[in-house]
């Protein structure tokens, strides 16, 4: 009998209308059911004096709990803890017994979790740890080494999914290739497993924004699904992961633009998801109804199909244990459902009685997640938020209610990124985290509360960014709250030293395992070390401090115009002072935006003369589109439209509103929402009185930031004075003609002492400009480097650099031999303890991120997660040779008049726009040739270049 369950020729079934023995007996006879034979057992375990039989019997009672106790509703918490007791504390010095007392336990600990929170998976893998720990010494195969590799695969999974870790799922897939390829695994099992695992499989490729690999698993998954016999209660369960999947995978696919796949033939209806779900066991059964519940509920077009969708919901709700994390989860939507049935009805009474329902499942979901540590916490404080400000009643304060659960909520999201073992699993983990972080900032905008809109704005900025910085100070975070235990643990990953071989933590990154990453976040947040603010922004104290260390005037958000909030500017002081400038045109819809931020990226042509190199393989601002029709706008002509709009939109109201403070021009630091960190608002521009353009940059100093969060981050390292230190990095692939002539003058006019890697027309060079000897010079692992030990040096990159999404990588430098991405930059050399004090990137889109507009995530921001002081990157594919001119500029005002970089930067390109200017000395003949045909309102040339940090 067991050998055809094995098989896939039976199945058991758990109906509780079944009067036979519930499972394999049944039909056969078996008059006595499992609970009874189960309380049989236990009164036999109970009478027997301690020894080798009351052990026995207790392993017994244990590993046969599915047949006795199927529905897990019979065996008490204190029988089933003493059994446990009972076998762990036999033969405690026997490797062969407690080899099988750990696995039997894990087995049991396993489905405890599998029906309740789903957080206690640590133990349940604790326990199979030790399990193989006690394995024989002469490795005899006791027939267990099988069953634990599928108990591991079943929990990390399982951990993977309710914690959302990354890491878990991929250790899951990696274990689960190797059981299906084992002798032992039966076919059977090996079909319907692997289907499950190409469930798996589809939703992390959704995640990634990988359709093809989503539909490829879906099919693989369907086809299973077919061959399955009729009566194989597997079925419905595959049917159910095939439904899961295929939802996750249409929501990416309207994101992306793409088309939805074609309808599911065969779908069942609700009664016959009833019918097939009897025959499963109670917490499957739940999983069953609900998660089918859950896609009805998204596809559902009338209140018919939400409320049928709801009774499956509220059956899944009644059958799980209250606090279970199907508990949790099938509240949440229940609760949002009410809530969506309360915006639909048109009778009062009924649209209140629904809200009523809704705001008390929301409630109790909350309470039950406990905190931001539960993968459901932001999203159902969301749904909580809106229900409060949906009923709005003044007397409870609904909508500061709204408001505070809402910022509660977004701390959800940090830990979510906080506890990834790297970026790329941090990535998809804060997907969410912009449009929630907007929606709250947006109720505290309508509320005119500005200091809680200010923690909403940051909340979820910049997130990768955060998770990586935050990774290098986490020891000594630890021992100042008397954690040195934890500490020990992180070091002895390998991320808190450096390696003797720079390139290795490159090639390898040592990633720390999300469930040590738990550990440690609970230490840090928890009690009475909030102070550590781990998963909160920054407040507006604390942004003014660093305002005023920077020399800065304001911290200006611009936030664009979203649902019933207009746009806004968003301003802090350097006194905490928290202001909102409005801009109602402020809005990513505006056309001259849309336009330049939708425009395609192909080979380009130069309208009139040869093309100028770029230091990329994209166009340059100002040149043609290959191929395009006849009056299609050139990128220059859109970055005209668009610096154009941004004077009316942004710059103006809020140049206005600064005139009145001082006479000098304000520095301001800029943090642009969504596709407004597109702009270069120090380019913004309008006609003069005598017809000439006045730009931005005439009248303020402007810098830009990733993050309040990475803002003061960055104020709070020491100021690294110039030491002439210097890595000057100057066409290492060998195609870049201006820029080996840029960086061969400007180590020889500004850094004769500093190191020149790449190749240049005359002179020696310290090496061919590798990765490995870049990262060696960041790093300062080489002894023979005179200058390992400086601080405050300068690295300038004259190359190609480019944004394009593969391996696990966005935005990347080319260099002699391979390339360094802003992924390598953060997860093996960041953590603010470089040496660097500025960065320049004369490289094309350098400041442009490749994950998302709010995660500013780029190769200028992974420069400052390095450690550097200041960065200057690009916005758009420079041409090469005005960036030359630029680039050498700089630096003579950065050196010769010893500005700031942030100034260095402004004076160079107000040079550039100044049509009397004058040659500074040193610059070379070709540069200077070039400077003389320098249009000044060619924004290609100067103005994508912005500054960061100090």
């Amino acid at each position: 009998m067991l050998g055809e369950l094995g098989d896939g020729q039976g199945s058991l079934d758990f109906s509780d209308t079944d009067e036979d023995f519930p499972g394999i007996f049944k039909g056969i006879g078996g008059a006595v059911r499992g609970p009874e034979t189960f309380d049989l057992g236990y009164e036999r375990f109970k009478a027997l004096a301690e020894g080798d039989e009351r052990a026995f019997m207790a392993l017994s009672l244990l590993s046969h709990g599915l047949l006795l106790d199927p529905h897990g509703t019979h065996v008490t918490e204190v029988q089933r803890e003493e059994l446990i007791g009972a076998v762990l504390s036999h033969r405690e010095d026997d490797p062969a017994w407690q080899r099988r007392a750990h696995a039997v336990v894990a087995q049991v600990r396993l489905r405890e979790q599998l029906s309740g929170s789903g957080l206690g998976m640590d133990a349940v893998l604790d326990h199979l740890t030790r399990a193989e720990a006690a394995g024989t010494a002469d490795s005899t195969d006791d027939g267990l080494g099988h069953s634990m590799d599928m108990l591991r695969f079943i929990a990390m999974t399982h951990r993977g999914q309710t914690v959302g870790a990354a890491d878990d799922m991929e250790s899951a897939g990696a274990l689960w290739r190797e059981l299906r390829d084992d002798p032992r695994t039966t076919p059977y099992h090996r079909k319907v497993l692997s289907a499950q695992q190409a469930g798996f499989d589809a939703q992390v490729a959704v995640q990634r924004g990988e359709l093809p690999t989503a539909d490829d698993r879906i099919a693989q998954m369907i086809a299973v699904h077919a061959d399955l016999a009729s009566d194989d209660s597997t079925r419905i369960e595959l049917w159910t992961l095939i439904e899961n999947a295929r939802s996750a995978r249409d929501r990416m696919a309207d994101e992306l633009g793409a088309p939805p796949a074609p309808p599911l033939a065969g779908r069942p209806s609700a009664a016959q998801l009833r019918r097939a779900a009897r025959e499963l066991p109670r917490a499957h059964r739940a999983w069953v109804l609900g998660d089918n519940g859950i896609i009805r509920f998204l596809r559902a077009r009338d209140v018919a199909g939400t409320q049928e969708a709801m009774e499956l919901l509220q059956e899944a709700y009644d059958l799980v244990d209250e606090g279970s994390d199907s508990w949790l989860r099938y509240g949440h939507c229940l609760g949002s459902g009410h809530c969506m049935l309360a915006q639909l009805h048109p009778l009062p009474a009924v649209r209140a009685r629904h809200l009523a329902q809704g705001i008390t499942l929301l409630e109790s979901a909350f309470e039950a997640a406990g905190g931001p540590e539960h993968r459901l916490y932001a999203a159902t404080g969301l749904a909580l938020g809106r229900a409060y400000r949906t009923r709005g009643e003044l007397r409870r304060d609904d909508k500061g209610a709204g408001r505070r659960v809402g910022l509660d909520a977004l701390r959800g999201h940090a830990w979510a990124a906080l506890q990834q073992s790297g970026t790329e699993h941090a990535a998809p983990a804060v997907r969410q985290a912009t449009s929630t972080a907007l929606e709250v900032a947006g109720w505290c905008l309508r509320d005119q509360a500005l200091d809680e809109a200010v923690q909403a704005l940051d909340a979820c900025r910049g997130l990768l960014l955060h998770a990586a910085t935050t990774s290098r100070t986490v020891p000594e975070r630890l021992v100042a709250a008397g954690r040195d235990d934890l500490a020990r643990e992180w070091r002895a990953v390998g991320l808190a030293d450096g390696s003797a071989d720079p390139l290795a933590p490159v090639q390898a990154p040592a990633a720390v395992p999300s469930a040590l990453r738990r550990r440690v976040l609970a230490a840090l947040t928890g009690g009475d070390l909030l102070q550590d603010r781990l998963l909160e922004p920054p407040p507006t104290s604390d942004i003014a401090t660093a305002l005023r260390t920077l020399r800065k005037d304001a911290l200006v958000y611009l936030v664009p115009a979203g649902g019933d909030t207009p746009g806004t500017a968003v301003v802090v002081t350097v006194t905490g002072a928290v202001h909102s400038v409005p801009l109602p045109t402020l809005t990513e819809d505006a056309a001259p935006l849309r336009e330049y931020a939708q425009a395609p990226v192909p080979e380009a042509v130069r309208l009139e003369g040869p093309a100028p190199d770029g230091r990329d393989m994209g166009p340059v601002p100002g040149w043609g589109q290959a191929g395009a029709r006849p009056g299609t706008p050139s990128l220059r002509q859109r970055l005209d439209r668009l610096c154009g709009w941004a004077w009316y939109a942004g710059m103006r109201p809020l140049l206005d509103v600064f005139a009145t403070r001082t006479g000098r021009a304000p520095r301001l630091v800029f943090v642009p929402m969504g596709t407004l960190g597109l702009v270069p608002w120090h380019a913004a521009w309008e006609l003069g009185p005598e017809g000439r353009r006045r730009y931005a940059l005439h009248e303020a100093e402007i810098s830009y930031a990733a993050s309040a969060r990475l803002l003061c981050d960055v104020a709070a390292r020491p100021e690294a004075l110039q030491s002439g230190a210097a890595l000057i990095v100057g066409n290492p692939t060998g195609d870049l003609h201006w820029a080996g002539a840029e960086a061969d003058a400007v180590q020889r006019a500004f850094y004769p002492h500093g190191r020149f890697l790449g190749r240049r027309e005359g002179g020696a060079v310290d090496g061919p400009g590798t990765p490995q000897e870049v990262l060696a010079w960041l790093t300062g692992t080489n002894p023979e480097d005179p200058d390992h030990t400086v601080e405050g040096a300068v690295l300038h990159l004259a190359c190609h650099a480019s944004i394009a999404r593969s391996g696990g990588r966005t935005a990347h430098l080319s260099l002699h031999g391979g390339e360094l991405s802003a992924e390598q930059l953060t997860d093996a050399v960041g953590g603010g303890r470089g040496r660097l004090g500025l960065v320049l990137l004369a490289a094309c889109r350098s400041h442009v991120s490749g994950r998302g507009h709010n995660e500013a995530y780029s190769l200028a921001t992974a420069f400052l997660v390095a450690g550097a002081r200041s960065v200057i990157g690009s916005l758009w594919p420079v041409p090469d040779d005005a960036t030359s001119v630029l680039m050498f500029l700089t630096h003579h005002f950065l050196r010769t008049e010893a500005e700031s970089p942030a100034k260095a930067l402004r004076r160079a390109q107000l040079w550039m726009l100044d049509p009397d200017r004058r040659l500074p000395p040193g610059l070379p003949d070709r540069l200077a040739e070039r400077a003389r045909h320098i249009d000044p309102d060619d924004l290609s040339s100067w103005a994508g270049f912005t500054h960061l940090g100090q």
